[in-house]
């Protein structure tokens, strides 16, 4: 064991790849090391953030000098899918919306706690402080006062001798309130399919998309199969509000499906990419660095896309 250079917590090196107990895993360049060490705060919570989001799509960030921002597969390399990102680059310069963070902590809060009693004791970690960008030692207490005293969460908390100690902490009935109003219902089995109904074999497409869900028992629908006498956009929105996940099918590089999923991903609703092979040069930049599953056949895309829903969604 040694100690992680970007969090400080346990973690174990094979050459440049490390295992860390609270980052996850990730591929350091021997030339980053220097400018690792000397991050300034808010890029160090941003990487560690990166590296847990990442890992939940099976990609391990490989970080190196410059402002490299690119998907590597060479598996003569390493079995994980890399994905190289330069110390320079604007995603790791981003800076952090501390605005946001009340609510993407009440979030993190529900969805840790939908297999279990809704007012279960609450059991925290460094780790998923850190996945919504909160350092677990310098501001994590000021954010959980703050929900107690929003009465998002319900617990007692007192000043120690040189911080604050909590008791048992739960989420309240307000804060469930809060939860699914702003993101949905939590036990929802809805998934909303964005693509373009002008695909030649959209029919076929989207039942395999259908059974790929069905098979983590969730229900998938596109907009023109819902029942409405109100305005489609307004019924489209509200469906992928209230949806668990959305499945972007972006074969043909519809317009319509790069809008409903930017909606999606602004609503914190987590988007599960998919493209025909030959077509995954075509995606636009801003979006070709996510983990698209790339399908030949019918066969394929299901069976990729139930692995993907099970790994990523279930897990």
């Amino acid at each position: 064991m040694e100690e992680c250079i970007l969090c400080g917590g346990n973690s174990e090196r094979d050459n440049d790849f490390v295992t860390c107990e609270t980052c996850g895993k990730y591929f350091k360049n021997s030339d980053a090391n220097a400018s690792l060490e000397k991050l300034a705060p808010y890029k160090r919570i941003n990487l560690i953030q990166q590296i847990i989001a990442f890992n939940a799509e099976r990609i391990t960030p490989t970080y190196v000098p410059g402002t490299a921002y690119k998907l590597h597969y060479d598996r003569s390399i390493h079995p994980d899918t890399l994905f190289y990102i330069g110390l320079d680059s604007p995603r790791i310069n981003q800076p952090i919306l501390h605005s946001e963070k009340p609510l993407a902590l009440l979030r993190m809060f529900c969805e840790k706690m939908k297999d279990q009693g809704p007012f279960d004791v609450l059991k925290r970690t460094n780790r998923e402080f850190y996945s919504v960008a909160i350092d677990p030692e310098k501001e994590a207490n000021e954010w959980l006062m703050l929900l107690i005293e929003r009465g998002w969460l319900a617990g007692e908390y007192k000043k120690g001798a040189t911080d604050f100690v909590f008791g048992d902490i739960t989420i309240s009935a307000l804060g469930w309130e809060v939860y699914e109003r702003e993101f949905g219902s939590i036990q929802s089995r809805d998934v909303f399919i964005a693509m373009d109904f002008n695909l030649p074999d959209r029919q076929n497409i989207q039942e395999a998309i259908k059974r790929a869900c069905a098979a983590n028992k969730f229900e998938a629908q596109t907009i023109d199969e819902h029942q409405s006498t109100g305005s489609i956009p307004d019924e489209m929105l509200a469906k992928i509000h209230h949806s668990r996940f959305m499945v972007a099918e972006f074969t043909n590089q519809n317009r319509g499906v790069y809008f409903e999923a930017g909606y999606a991903m602004g609503r914190k609703i987590p988007v599960i990419w998919t493209v025909k092979k030959e077509e995954m040069a075509n995606i636009h930049f801003d979006i070709n660095h996510f983990n698209h599953i790339t399908w030949g056949t019918l066969a394929e895309l299901e069976e990729k896309l139930k692995n993907r829903i099970a790994a990523v969604i279930l897990a």
